[in-house]
């Protein structure tokens, strides 16, 4: 394993549009990059500063697609829609290899609370041989836990996403369709009016509702650990949960800048929604089993955003609205 490397980017920022003047899209367009590959690592939608971009790559670039739980969203859907699968390694397996085979490397990170404890960690860990580094590496967590509150809170997500449906369906159907209605009627989508939206809406989440968390049979550091044995890049991003903002992004090719933001003290939570279409069409090309149904994985990974916030999030911020960049 390669020694740690700062994080440190390698694109130029875009230049704002002048034309956009909502307070919140503006905060996103001076933080935005261009010129994000649809294929390239995802890292999680998560607002903490990164303190180590990549454990092995030489110049690790931080500015790939932003997805709750970075590639781990794909698991999940995965699984929610196809409910005889268990969440263990043979879905990573399965998932990941399709990654590869579609030439998307994973991506999934560690979180510690302080830069010290970081620190500690690397000095433990990330200069030891390769082979003491990937085994103490796994379980250097306390009880099973990565530092990524998605892999962590997986189970209490999809059954906050479920417990609160008629809040979720009523932030989606009335505040974040009619901002996304030009995106999801895209031909790699389909999704062409309000009541076929609110069709869609309602078979995901009865999809998700049927699933049973019990096959959810994983810890969050063994599903983190589980991604890193298929060769996913693992990040390392350090503080606590306290986005002031959260974002959709359909603007192809670009993401938004989270670790500039919270050293400017504005943190914040970016979904790539445009790259998560990009990357789900690509793996269906892959996949060996059933494949993902797309319309129904956005619907689902719009949900599971939501829910994501809920259970990361103080209620104050959880209660901010998205902003949908477009």
């Amino acid at each position: 394993m390669a020694a740690e490397h700062p994080a440190k980017s390698h694109m130029t920022p875009a230049r704002p549009p002048t034309k956009n003047t909502e307070p919140g899209n503006q905060h996103f367009e001076s933080n935005m990059v261009s010129g994000v590959s649809p294929l390239a690592q995802a890292f999680c939608m998560d607002e903490r500063e990164i303190a180590l971009a990549s454990q092995t790559a030489s110049q690790p670039e931080i500015h790939g697609p932003n997805f709750p739980g970075g590639s781990l969203i794909f698991d999940t859907i995965y699984i929610l829609q196809h409910p005889t699968w268990h969440l263990g390694n043979g879905t990573v397996t399965t998932v990941q290899d399709a990654m590869q085979a579609a030439g998307i490397t994973p991506g999934v990170h560690r979180g510690h609370h302080a830069t010290a404890d970081f620190e500690s960690y690397s000095a433990k860990y990330l200069s030891a041989t390769p082979s003491a580094a990937h085994t103490a590496g796994h379980i250097i967590q306390e009880q099973g836990k990565s530092g990524c509150g998605y892999a962590d809170q997986l189970i209490p997500i999809v059954q906050r996403a479920v417990s609160d449906r008629d809040s979720i369906t009523q932030e989606l159907r009335t505040r974040i369709y009619p901002h996304l209605q030009q995106f999801l009627a895209r031909p790699e989508i389909g999704i062409h009016s309000q009541q076929e939206f609110e069709e869609v809406l309602a078979s995901a989440y009865d999809q998700m509702a049927a699933y049973h968390t019990n096959q959810i049979e994983i810890t969050g550091e063994t599903l983190v650990a589980s991604s890193q044995d298929r060769d996913a890049e693992v990040s390392h991003v350090v503080g606590d949960h306290t986005a002031m903002a959260r974002y959709i992004n359909t603007r192809d090719n670009t993401t938004f800048d989270t670790h500039s933001a919270v050293l400017a003290g504005e943190p914040a939570f970016n979904f790539d929604l445009w790259a998560f279409v990009a990357q789900t069409r690509a793996l269906n090309q892959h996949l060996k089993h059933e494949k993902f149904d797309v319309k129904h994985a956005v619907v689902q990974a719009l949900i599971l955003y939501e829910a994501t916030a809920r259970v990361l999030l103080p209620p104050t911020h959880a209660a901010i609205a998205v902003t949908v960049h477009n």
